[in-house]
């Protein structure tokens, strides 16, 4: 079984407290926008040139995440390339490019030319893997647990996902409630939860193994939260409890902001457990699912954080490869309308596609036969020059966006195989109780 989350922010950062390849300073304290040490180390060798230049490795969390290579004093060669390979004493070999540098003093920063990265893998079989999340939202749920430190006993935000004989452990970090109006203020960055990840009989893996898991992982989340989710501070230790996989940086991961989504942050933890293992599923398979989950999810939170009319392209363009999915067959090529299309994978995902009484902006067009053909008019009049909608207003524009991601948010969590409760996005998306409801296919069940 997975072992219990300790309690320290980032007690998995760098490269193991005992290794003397390895320097680093823990964070004592989880802070939204404070650098985090990875190492402190030397660059010992610039494209085949060696050199001897003391650097600390950060992990910054502003003006954005991302990994810093800072040093007093940069040599030359730096200013000579673009980018360049370069070697640090801990073993870490990485492309990079210079970011900063002070010619009157000679110091500088560099970044790596792509994050994340793999800065250590000796090919050892992982027994566990930590890792952190950033800026995803506090949720709440039937497995919280109390944890004690020195001072006193804390019921964080938990949960458990088991999928496919792996078990992911997910605790939230101590502090966040006190800088979450921080990160709100500032749209900023903060870690906001802790994970570990081992396999449920306690067998070893390898790393090439947990990265499915790793990116599935992201990709839920963000579907969950509405943005885009990155996971950071990886590192992969051996039976011995060493690291031998590390990997420093994230992936693109929006500021904290209010989003729609349909998560119900109530009964988070529950939900996120119930949902994980048939998404895994799809996602680990041999078909086409992982490809389709992945790119709708990419643009139905791409179309979330855009304006309204390039959302409304988004949208249309991941209910149609939803539908290509749902159906198990492309669009009839000038037989098949578009609408009609999606309607249909609608109806198989257990969905009304008539236009929702909500959508009284969409209702004022008598000539749309249901939602689906609404939001490819909609489309349409955005792209072509020769629609003939008219002027339109904002409003339809909003309505046909809303209603096209409460469509992929629909088919997704039918997919999933969803019974429970969710935030409707086209009646509120607060959790209020007119927004709060039961899923359209859903038997009726007892919920507390």
């Amino acid at each position: 079984r997975a072992f219990a989350i300790t309690a320290q922010c980032s007690s998995h950062l760098g490269f193991g407290l005992d290794s003397p390849r390895w320097k680093k300073r823990m964070p004592t304290k989880n802070e939204p926008h404070q650098p985090i040490t990875l190492a402190k180390t030397n660059i010992i060798e610039i494209d085949g040139q060696s050199v001897d230049v003391p650097v600390n490795v950060m992990f910054q969390l502003f003006p954005y995440p991302r990994v810093v290579i800072e040093s007093e004093r940069l040599p030359n060669i730096v200013l000579q390339k673009e980018r360049f390979n370069i070697s640090l004493r801990n073993g870490a070999q990485l492309d990079a490019m210079c970011l900063s540098r002070d010619l009157s003093t000679g110091g500088g920063s560099l970044i790596p030319a792509r994050q994340p990265v793999d800065v250590l893998d000796e090919g050892i079989p992982l027994r566990s893997v930590q890792f952190s999340i950033l800026n995803f939202p506090v949720f709440y749920g039937t497995q919280a647990r109390y944890i004690d430190d020195e001072f006193h006993s804390t019921r964080p935000p938990h949960t458990t996902l088991e999928a496919s004989d792996w078990c992911i452990e997910i605790t939230e970090v101590p502090n966040t409630g006190d800088f979450v109006r921080t990160l709100k203020r500032d749209r900023g960055y903060g870690i906001t939860y802790n994970g570990i990840i081992t396999r449920t009989d306690g067998a070893d893996f390898s790393s090439e193994k947990v990265e499915t898991l790793l990116e599935a992982l992201r990709m839920f989340l963000s579907f969950v939260r509405g943005n885009y989710c990155s996971l950071a501070l990886v590192e992969g230790k051996d039976q011995d409890e060493k690291p031998s996989w590390v990997r420093w940086g994230a992936h693109y991961v929006e500021s904290w902001n209010s989003r729609q989504s349909w998560f119900r942050r109530m009964r988070g933890g529950d939900i996120l457990s119930e949902l994980f293992p048939e998404f895994f599923t799809l996602f680990e398979s041999r078909n086409e699912w992982k490809e389709t989950i992945t790119r709708a999810v990419d643009w139905y939170v791409q179309s979330n954080e855009s304006a309204t009319h390039v959302g409304i392209i988004l949208t249309q363009v991941a209910l149609e490869r939803l539908a290509y999915q749902v159906l198990g067959r492309a669009r009839k090529e000038g037989r098949e309308r578009t609408g009609e299309f999606i309607a249909k994978a609608l109806r198989q995902s257990n969905l009304d596609p008539n236009i929702p009484q909500s959508c009284k902006e969409l209702l004022k067009f008598p000539n749309w036969a249901h939602g689906p053909h609404a939001i490819v008019e909609v489309r349409n009049d955005l792209v072509h020059p020769k629609a003939n909608l008219g002027n339109i207003s904002q409003y339809v524009h909003h309505e046909a966006w809303n209603l096209g991601q409460w469509y992929i948010e629909m088919i997704l969590l039918n997919i999933l195989g969803y019974q429970g409760k969710y935030i409707n996005r086209l009646s509120g998306w607060d959790e209020r109780d007119q927004a709060i409801q039961r899923v359209p296919w859903a038997q009726e069940c007892k919920e507390s």
